[in-house]
């Protein structure tokens, strides 16, 4: 059964930022990272009229409770962005790309310092093994 990969970074902002919808500014980093190591990989997917084999969060700083940032980021923040791969090439690109020596992380046009990552992975069949049907009267 295919693996799920989700990686979650943590990144040190030093200016604030300002956005239409820090969303965008998530997938921006997602396919920059590939791009760094696969740019044939990263058109295929931005240009693909299919469902991606990804998602990612919104950007959020990292309180005490995660705070989702929607329009404004206040520096300096610890932010942070979760990928979600259901694709075992793609998750390799993202691998990659992590552990390149000169990594470089911008959030919408701000260099950002990678300070953590976090790395989980989730075999689907354990999923569907748990997973419960909904009852009959759930809308």
């Amino acid at each position: 059964m295919p693996l799920i990969s989700s990686f979650t970074l943590k990144l040190a902002i030093e200016r604030t930022i300002k956005f239409e919808c820090s969303g965008f500014a998530s997938c921006g980093i997602f396919y920059n990272l590939i791009k760094s190591v696969d740019k044939d990989l990263a058109e295929a997917l931005h240009s693909s009229k299919r469902l991606a084999p990804w998602s990612a969060t919104p950007l959020f700083l990292d309180l005490p409770s995660p705070k989702f940032v929607i329009r404004r980021m206040p520096a300096p923040s610890i932010v942070g962005v979760t990928f979600s791969i259901m694709d075992e090439k793609l998750s390799n690109a993202f691998r990659e790309a992590m552990l390149k020596p000169c990594l470089s992380i911008r959030v919408a046009e701000v260099k950002a310092k990678l300070v953590g990552v976090l790395v989980k992975t989730h075999d689907l069949s354990e999923i569907l093994l748990k997973a419960k049907p909904l009852p009959k009267d759930s809308p």
